[in-house]
Protein backbone atom coordinates (compact mmCIF):
# COMPACT_ATOMS: atom_id res chain seq x y z
CA UNK A 1 0.00 0.00 0.00
CA UNK A 2 1.06 3.52 -0.82
CA UNK A 3 -0.01 6.68 0.90
CA UNK A 4 0.42 10.13 -0.60
CA UNK A 5 0.31 13.06 1.70
CA UNK A 6 0.90 16.68 0.75
CA UNK A 7 2.95 18.62 3.21
CA UNK A 8 3.40 22.37 3.07
CA UNK A 9 6.98 23.36 3.60
CA UNK A 10 8.09 26.92 4.20
CA UNK A 11 9.69 28.29 1.07
CA UNK A 12 12.20 31.09 0.69
CA UNK A 13 10.56 31.93 -2.64
CA UNK A 14 8.01 34.70 -2.66
CA UNK A 15 5.34 35.44 -5.22
CA UNK A 16 5.82 38.84 -6.79
CA UNK A 17 4.28 40.69 -9.66
CA UNK A 18 6.43 41.95 -12.46
CA UNK A 19 6.01 42.71 -16.11
CA UNK A 20 8.28 41.37 -18.76
CA UNK A 21 8.41 42.15 -22.41
CA UNK A 22 8.85 39.44 -24.98
CA UNK A 23 10.01 39.74 -28.55
CA UNK A 24 7.37 38.16 -30.74
CA UNK A 25 8.94 36.83 -33.93
CA UNK A 26 6.20 37.37 -36.51
CA UNK A 27 7.19 35.42 -39.60
CA UNK A 28 6.29 36.53 -43.10
CA UNK A 29 3.02 35.13 -44.39
CA UNK A 30 1.40 34.37 -41.02
CA UNK A 31 -2.36 34.67 -41.06
CA UNK A 32 -5.13 36.04 -38.87
CA UNK A 33 -5.84 33.80 -35.89
CA UNK A 34 -2.51 31.98 -36.01
CA UNK A 35 -1.11 31.21 -32.57
CA UNK A 36 2.41 31.59 -31.24
CA UNK A 37 3.48 29.40 -28.31
CA UNK A 38 6.07 30.50 -25.76
CA UNK A 39 6.80 27.60 -23.45
CA UNK A 40 7.21 28.28 -19.74
CA UNK A 41 6.63 32.04 -20.10
CA UNK A 42 3.32 32.39 -18.24
CA UNK A 43 2.65 32.83 -14.50
CA UNK A 44 4.58 30.78 -12.02
CA UNK A 45 3.86 29.78 -8.45
CA UNK A 46 6.46 28.64 -5.94
CA UNK A 47 7.45 25.03 -6.52
CA UNK A 48 5.41 24.81 -9.72
CA UNK A 49 6.49 24.80 -13.32
CA UNK A 50 5.46 28.01 -15.13
CA UNK A 51 2.71 27.75 -17.69
CA UNK A 52 2.91 28.41 -21.42
CA UNK A 53 2.05 31.74 -22.99
CA UNK A 54 -0.17 31.51 -26.07
CA UNK A 55 -0.51 34.58 -28.31
CA UNK A 56 -3.23 34.76 -30.98
CA UNK A 57 -2.45 37.10 -33.88
CA UNK A 58 -4.93 39.69 -35.03
CA UNK A 59 -4.44 41.90 -38.07
CA UNK A 60 -4.74 45.62 -38.08
CA UNK A 61 -6.98 46.95 -40.83
CA UNK A 62 -5.03 48.56 -43.68
CA UNK A 63 -6.36 51.66 -45.44
CA UNK A 64 -5.73 50.28 -48.96
CA UNK A 65 -5.30 46.50 -48.88
CA UNK A 66 -7.54 43.81 -47.44
CA UNK A 67 -6.60 40.18 -46.81
CA UNK A 68 -9.30 37.74 -47.96
CA UNK A 69 -8.30 34.11 -47.47
CA UNK A 70 -5.08 33.52 -49.37
CA UNK A 71 -5.56 36.63 -51.53
CA UNK A 72 -4.88 40.32 -51.10
CA UNK A 73 -7.59 42.70 -52.39
CA UNK A 74 -7.24 46.34 -53.39
CA UNK A 75 -10.03 48.62 -54.65
CA UNK A 76 -9.01 50.92 -57.48
CA UNK A 77 -11.11 53.88 -58.63
CA UNK A 78 -10.83 54.65 -62.33
CA UNK A 79 -12.51 57.24 -64.52
CA UNK A 80 -15.01 56.40 -67.24
CA UNK A 81 -12.35 57.39 -69.77
CA UNK A 82 -9.89 54.89 -68.24
CA UNK A 83 -12.59 52.21 -68.14
CA UNK A 84 -13.33 52.66 -71.84
CA UNK A 85 -9.86 53.31 -73.23
CA UNK A 86 -7.51 51.55 -70.82
CA UNK A 87 -4.87 52.91 -68.50
CA UNK A 88 -1.47 52.26 -66.96
CA UNK A 89 -0.96 52.95 -63.26
CA UNK A 90 1.33 51.93 -60.40
CA UNK A 91 0.37 51.35 -56.78
CA UNK A 92 2.67 50.92 -53.82
CA UNK A 93 2.52 47.43 -52.28
CA UNK A 94 2.68 46.73 -48.54
CA UNK A 95 6.45 46.15 -48.65
CA UNK A 96 7.05 49.34 -50.66
CA UNK A 97 7.64 47.93 -54.15
CA UNK A 98 5.54 49.26 -57.02
CA UNK A 99 2.94 47.08 -58.74
CA UNK A 100 2.02 47.99 -62.30
CA UNK A 101 -1.68 47.76 -63.06
CA UNK A 102 -2.64 48.25 -66.66
CA UNK A 103 -5.53 47.58 -69.00
CA UNK A 104 -4.76 47.61 -72.71
CA UNK A 105 -6.40 50.12 -74.99
CA UNK A 106 -9.52 48.55 -76.51
CA UNK A 107 -10.36 46.55 -73.38
CA UNK A 108 -13.40 47.83 -71.49
CA UNK A 109 -13.40 47.55 -67.69
CA UNK A 110 -16.84 46.89 -66.21
CA UNK A 111 -17.80 48.28 -62.78
CA UNK A 112 -16.81 45.82 -60.01
CA UNK A 113 -14.70 43.79 -62.43
CA UNK A 114 -11.71 42.05 -60.84
CA UNK A 115 -8.22 41.87 -62.34
CA UNK A 116 -6.08 39.00 -60.98
CA UNK A 117 -2.33 39.55 -60.67
CA UNK A 118 -0.53 36.33 -59.76
CA UNK A 119 2.38 36.41 -57.34
CA UNK A 120 1.67 39.84 -55.83
CA UNK A 121 0.12 38.78 -52.52
CA UNK A 122 2.10 38.29 -49.34
CA UNK A 123 4.24 35.14 -49.15
CA UNK A 124 2.65 31.87 -48.06
CA UNK A 125 3.65 30.93 -44.52
CA UNK A 126 4.28 27.28 -45.37
CA UNK A 127 6.42 28.12 -48.44
CA UNK A 128 7.97 31.60 -48.38
CA UNK A 129 8.97 31.30 -52.04
CA UNK A 130 5.28 31.06 -53.08
CA UNK A 131 3.06 34.10 -53.27
CA UNK A 132 -0.70 34.43 -53.54
CA UNK A 133 -2.74 36.65 -55.83
CA UNK A 134 -3.47 40.35 -55.78
CA UNK A 135 -7.10 40.99 -56.72
CA UNK A 136 -7.77 44.48 -58.11
CA UNK A 137 -11.46 45.37 -57.90
CA UNK A 138 -12.42 48.34 -60.06
CA UNK A 139 -14.84 51.09 -59.22
CA UNK A 140 -15.72 53.21 -62.24
CA UNK A 141 -16.44 56.88 -61.57
CA UNK A 142 -19.19 58.07 -63.90
CA UNK A 143 -19.56 61.81 -64.51
CA UNK A 144 -22.44 63.60 -62.79
CA UNK A 145 -23.46 65.29 -66.04
CA UNK A 146 -22.39 65.55 -69.68
CA UNK A 147 -21.95 69.08 -71.04
CA UNK A 148 -24.11 69.81 -74.07
CA UNK A 149 -21.00 70.62 -76.12
CA UNK A 150 -19.68 67.10 -75.52
CA UNK A 151 -22.99 65.27 -75.90
CA UNK A 152 -23.00 65.26 -79.72
CA UNK A 153 -19.45 63.94 -80.25
CA UNK A 154 -19.90 61.44 -77.42
CA UNK A 155 -23.15 60.16 -78.91
CA UNK A 156 -21.63 59.68 -82.36
CA UNK A 157 -18.56 57.94 -80.88
CA UNK A 158 -20.72 55.54 -78.86
CA UNK A 159 -23.02 54.80 -81.83
CA UNK A 160 -20.02 53.47 -83.76
CA UNK A 161 -19.58 50.82 -81.05
CA UNK A 162 -23.02 49.31 -81.61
Amino acid sequence: EYYVKEIRLPSPERCRRRSESLDLPIERGVSFGQRLLFEMQADQRPQHVPGDLLVTLQMKRHRVFKKVGADLVVHLRISLLEALLGFDREIQHLDGHLVRIFVRRGTVVQPDEVLIIEGEDMPMHEDLSSYGRLLVRFTVDFPDHVPSTAAGPLESALKTLQ
